[in-house]
């Protein structure tokens, strides 16, 4: 076709009407790409990959159904006194579409009431405000039952569950992969689940696998005046999706290094599985809005230089599941990235060495890095040097703590202040367990409670058991079991034995010491009992009384006793010297190492920190490792020429390798220790293959001591039974010689040889471009005609 003077051929007019016709209909809902921050890198450095996913402009058009499911549990009434929930979700429901889109309800603790979807607005907002607040809470429950709601829907279906506690009182939660859970029977009916945890007690670890394992987000509000942003927020969320159930799938050779973890708050956590020669990365992404952006990040390296291809066809993709509710898939193109040695040498250290001989729990007892540098020294500055650095970790203080509490008829009486005893104790122990989980030294402590009173564990109203769980210090069962002191089950009728209380004491601790005796990394936790009463009619120590086995009782001072701390609540001991006798025995003879500190003293949270932070003083100090030697054996093309520290011993083996041995006695909890070796490479290698094909490598003898830091562990003398000796690999070190640029190097013998291979391009001739086949882009612009065609009519 002529035009102006000009041919335009058919082919190019097809393909412009292609566009034209289509408009886009047929585009993705999501497009994917990735960047790297680097494109060539050497083997010590990382590049990072970022991938970026869009939401397309136009969001999916369908009704949606959604069951806003509310915890009803009594805490509620402390969490949100104002109703500001009910408010909230109204408001939710305000901003729907209720000529397509339908709601129901559903209220919940350890049993559910339910109102059935509808889009009438009264009657949603009357099942909001029947919502309640009394009974516990039971996860299960308020997933299930709103599941049942949207078992018969087709189109799109959502679940928001609020909540502002853990499962409780034979309340239960199924997580995914168990029998019977209900997130995989909503993952499996492809329902989004958004959860809400209000206020500091929620369970934010099972709200996020709940949300994150359906496509849903989880949502934290502090107080209940946030509950209105978060749920407009999940209504943008749902009423604006281009795609859901998104899950990114990236593959990249298995050789690399992968690092996540510099970003792992801020995104999804990825699986990482390995397949031959690759590795799979996969993120769960739950859904996409229109016009959203969102990003994965990561970190690769590689020990050895090449090209490779990062996020190789057709495996690396992003699926979903679009508006038309079928599964559908965009690939993310690949980038490539080259790892090239930095100079004429090619220098690396291949990581932490022994990974193979993990020690005790997989618990890393002693980090030995090894970094292989360019020395920088005449005459051959790109040389090798060694730097072997050997880090003894920052040992944790660690803390048991047993609060052994008075659950008699006299912790209901009224003090002075005009709050019940238990009421004081409650609060005190609160505020102690806050200032607890700021304090370094206590952060790692592990809080178990057990109540007592006139009886000996036969008592139907007890709170605790002698089997009682040992809980992080944030823990909110911990508080959960503190608030079971109350009217009911602080018995008038029940008396105040003191040698109840310690005899459960002391099974329980001793029980606690025994179950870890065989954990090294358990030896340096200290242990304290917190004895808690009040004024009562008591029953004092018996001259039989186990207190009095405490100071010869091996076990415990080997297990890190401290010791019994009695505290008493709203009294002035000197008023009571009955009383105070007894509280001053056990304060005397509860401590195994009669030190003769304790004193009872009366219950506050800053009595109760000061007495545990005397007795933590110290905890994670000191030796760490003992005896330690480090061993580095050089191979043959590698001439020792100094080191720093000077090794205690050099060793010229037979086989032509070089071993260093350093003799470094003690590492401390903390310290860290550190050598470097300068060498110069010594290489006589064959140029040609001749008649007599030489050789090019060097046997070393099974006897040559390989490299390797030999210590023993732990050197902490409450665990010297449990002391062994460790052999712990070095990781690899590896050179290679790219003499593009020259090389230099010293005489190695009496003849200097210098080699220098020079590199030419040979010229390629240039050829004229291949002629098309004639017509093949005709065919491909009726094709393009044919595809848009069909989107229209799909669209």
């Amino acid at each position: 076709m002529i035009v102006g003077g000009k041919t335009i051929r058919l082919e190019a007019i097809l393909v412009i009407l292609f566009f034209v016709l289509t408009g886009g209909a047929c585009a993705s809902a999501v497009t994917a790409d990735q960047h790297l921050s680097r494109d060539v890198i050497s083997p010590s450095e990382i590049s990072t990959v970022t991938i970026t996913l869009r939401g397309g402009e136009i969001p999916c058009a369908s009704p949606v159904d959604v069951v806003l499911s509310i915890d009803s549990s009594g805490s509620m009434t402390t969490s949100d006194p104002g109703d500001l929930r009910k408010s909230a979700a109204k408001e939710f429901v305000t901003g729907l579409d209720l000529s397509m889109d339908r709601v129901g309800v559903v209220s919940w603790n350890t049993s559910a009431i339910s109102w059935p979807l509808t889009n009438n607005t009264k009657d949603i907002e009357s099942a909001i405000d029947s919502t309640g607040a009394d009974g516990n809470t039971c996860l299960d429950t308020g997933l299930k039952s709103a599941i049942d709601l949207l078992s018969e829907c087709s189109g799109s279906k959502v679940i928001v569950l609020l909540t502002d506690g853990i499962s409780t009182d034979g309340g239960h939660y199924t997580p995914p992969g168990v029998p019977g859970s209900p997130v995989d029977e909503a993952r499996s009916k492809g329902i989004l689940v958004f959860t809400i945890g209000l206020g500091p007690d929620a369970d934010a670890r099972n709200l996020t696998e709940i949300a994150h394992s359906t496509g849903g987000e989880f949502y934290s509000a502090p107080d209940a005046n946030a509950l209105a942003g978060i749920y407009k927020r999940i209504r943008s969320s749902i009423t604006g999706i281009v795609a859901k159930d998104v899950t990114v799938t990236y593959v990249l050779p298995s050789s690399m290094n992968v690092n996540l973890s510099p970003y792992s708050g801020s995104q999804p956590v990825a699986t990482v599985r390995n397949e031959g020669d690759s590795t799979v990365l996969t993120w769960r992404m739950g859904t996409i809005q229109a016009n959203q952006s969102r990003m994965l990040s990561f970190d690769v390296s590689s020990p050895d230089p090449g090209t490779f291809i990062l996020g190789s066809a057709p495996d690396t993709a992003v699926s979903y599941t679009g508006c038309d509710n079928l599964r559908s898939a965009v690939a993310i193109p690949p980038a490539t990235l080259k790892v090239s040695p930095p100079g004429a040498f090619g220098l690396e250290g291949s990581g932490i060495g022994g990974s193979n001989r993990s020690v005790v729990q997989n618990i890393s007892v002693l980090s030995v890095s090894k970094e292989v540098l360019p020395n920088g020294n005449a005459p051959c500055p790109d040389c090798p040097m060694l730097k072997i650095t050997l880090d003894a970790p920052e040992k944790s203080c660690s803390a048991d703590i047993l609060f052994v509490i008075d659950k008699s008829g006299s912790m209901r009486d009224l003090d002075k202040s005009g709050l019940k005893n238990y009421e004081i104790m409650q609060a005190a122990l609160y505020e102690m367990l806050n200032m607890a989980s700021n304090t370094p030294e206590l952060r790692n402590a592990r809080i178990a409670i057990v109540s007592w009173d006139d009886l000996d564990g036969t008592d139907e109203d007890r709170i605790t058991t002698l089997d009682p769980q040992w809980l992080a210090v944030g823990d909110p069962r911990i508080k959960a079991t503190i608030q079971q002191y109350n009217e009911e089950t602080c018995k008038e009728t029940d008396l105040t034995f003191y040698e109840t209380g310690l005899q459960k004491a002391m099974q329980i601790m001793h029980s606690r010491i025994l179950s870890q005796a065989n954990d090294p990394l358990s030896c340096d936790t200290r242990r304290f009992i917190i004895f808690i009463t009040c004024r009562s009619e008591f029953k004092g120590i018996t001259p039989s009384s186990v207190l009095y086995t405490i100071p010869r009782n091996n076990t415990l001072i080997r297990g890190g006793f401290e010791g019994i701390f009695p505290f008493y609540i709203g009294k002035d001991l000197s008023e009571y010297p009955l009383e105070q006798q007894n509280l001053t025995l056990i304060a005397q003879y509860g401590d195994p190492m009669q030190r003769g500190a304790v004193r009872p003293e009366s219950l506050t949270a800053e009595n109760l920190i000061s007495r545990v932070l005397e007795r933590m003083n110290g905890c994670g100090q000191g030796a760490w490792v003992i005896n330690v030697t480090l061993t580095e054996t050089l191979y043959p093309y590698l001439k020792y020429t100094g080191a720093d520290p000077l090794p205690s011993a050099v060793t010229y083996n037979r086989d032509g390798s070089t071993t260093l041995r350093w003799n470094i006695g003690t590492l401390n909890s903390g310290e860290r220790w550190s050598a470097t070796i300068d060498t110069s490479v010594q290489l006589k290698l064959p140029v040609d293959v001749t008649e007599s094909r030489s050789g090019f490598g060097g046997n070393i003898s099974s006897s040559t001591p390989y490299s390797r830091v030999d210590f023993d562990w732990p050197a902490l003398s409450c665990a010297a039974p449990l002391r062994r000796h460790y052999e712990l690999p070095l990781a690899e070190g590896r050179m290679w010689i790219t003499c593009g640029a020259p090389c230099q190097a010293s005489a190695a013998t009496e003849q200097s040889t210098q080699v220098r291979k020079e590199a030419s391009e040979a010229e390629v001739p240039l050829e004229s471009p291949p002629r098309a086949q004639p017509g093949f882009e005709g065919v491909l612009g009726v094709l393009s005609l044919i595809t848009g065609y069909l989107c229209i009519r799909r669209s």
